[in-house]
């Protein structure tokens, strides 16, 4: 995380994101357009890649298109939020939910993607009938704005580190890259001194090992309850300790991985807590979005689950 959290800072301090702007920018001739272009683009890449990676890369080029366009972006950056969630629900890499839970099947990856198959089809088809609905066809045009020159010694740094990075993540070298990368943009302190830090430190408190809970006899007698029914339990229990704790909590009760994964994954929409994408997304709009994010997740976590409930039932 930390090492996405530099690059993506890099890739953004660069001014590479303006001049992409500015080449760019008439393409998007109204609101809505601009919003299904960004919110399937984040569901694709969310499904290949992973629903953090795909936030770093496409929120900040979504805020320079938004200065570009002289438009508030704050509702479009909630939205991406939303369908990575929903993207990285159909891929075992996907999100970390899903790579624990991957792991623990035992099954092969296209088996693990075939049963989240129907899920990542109700996500999608949710997601596209709920940006028609919250974005209007309403005409933008560029606007001029300040655009700093390219750096072309960071850009092409943090283009060739972010590639390289992703391949030690999923080799598990991770451990190896970040202290290479802090070392590589010591020349560029600006970057390092912009870089999000607080949102590491959140991710430390956050990620404690929810596993232990199982041990605790108090928690472990209401899990025992709640585990009667994985698909319920996981995705409230995501609502409070987020669904990556909570996959790994309630996998102690119930060897029902699909059911926990269709919870996990669908409950990642609902309050901020519930997925970590959520808090990403936040802290890279860098303003206030709490409120208005909880307008648009709530409704879709109710409506999505309401669904899959009710298919499960007939």
């Amino acid at each position: 995380m930390s090492g996405l959290l530099v690059i993506s800072t890099g890739l953004e301090q660069s001014g590479y994101f303006d001049t992409l702007v500015e080449r760019h920018a008439s393409r998007f001739s109204d609101e809505r357009r601009m919003a299904f272009f960004f919110v399937i683009l984040s569901f694709v890449l969310s499904t290949f890649l992973t629903n953090d990676i795909t936030l770093f890369i496409i929120v900040p080029l979504t805020l320079a298109f938004g200065r570009g366009m002289g438009e508030d972006t704050g509702k479009l950056v909630i939205f991406e939020a939303i369908a990575v969630n929903s993207g990285s629900a159909l891929s075992p890499i996907g999100n970390p939910q899903n790579i624990y839970l991957w792991s623990m099947s035992g099954v092969s990856s296209i088996s693990f993607f075939s049963a989240m198959l129907p899920l990542g089809i109700l996500l999608f088809l949710s997601l596209l009938l709920f940006t028609h609905l919250s974005f209007k066809s309403r005409e933008i045009s560029p606007v001029r704005i300040e655009r700093k020159e390219v750096e072309r010694p960071v850009l092409l740094l943090s283009a060739i580190l972010l590639p390289l990075f992703i391949v030690a993540v999923d080799l598990g070298l991770s451990y190896i890259a970040l202290p290479l990368i802090l070392i590589a943009y010591i020349p560029f302190a600006r970057v390092l001194k912009k870089a999000d830090w607080p949102l590491i430190l959140l991710f430390i408190v956050m990620f404690l090992d929810f596993g232990l809970l199982a041990s605790m006899p108090g928690l472990s007698s209401m899990a025992g309850v709640l585990s009667s029914s994985p698909l319920l339990s996981s995705a409230v229990i995501s609502q409070f300790i987020s669904n990556v704790p909570a996959a790994i909590f309630v996998s102690s009760f119930s060897s029902d991985w699909n059911a926990i994964a269709y919870g996990v994954n669908v409950a990642g929409n609902g309050l901020v807590i519930a997925s970590m994408a959520n808090i990403i997304a936040l802290r890279l709009a860098k303003r206030p979005l709490l409120r208005e994010f909880h307008r648009y997740s709530v409704p879709f976590f109710l409506f999505t689950f309401t669904l899959l409930l009710v298919a499960k039932i007939f």
